[in-house]
């Protein structure tokens, strides 16, 4: 919270962490993220990993237009796309 340049990323985190965050330090610091190097381990088909992701933002409960923010609007304006 102290360090606004410092940024939650989606990986490997629940729905109530991102639901949390949300409330604690605003959507504007939330990124969607798949991290999809490591997972090659895991996963035999990288097309179950986008929709596994985007289920947990869905099952946060956030608003749309935070998650809105979340899946897109932070790396626009992070990357200044």
């Amino acid at each position: 919270m102290r360090n606004p340049n410092v940024y939650l990323d989606t990986t490997a985190t629940a729905a109530e962490h991102i639901r949390r965050t949300v409330r604690t330090i605003g959507a504007e610091r939330i990124m969607f993220d798949t991290d999809w190097s490591p997972t090659w381990r895991w996963v035999r088909e990288p097309e179950a990993l986008y929709p596994t992701r985007l289920r947990v933002i869905r099952e946060s409960g956030i608003s749309d237009s935070n998650a809105e923010q979340v899946l897109w609007k932070t790396a626009v304006g992070l990357f200044r796309l």
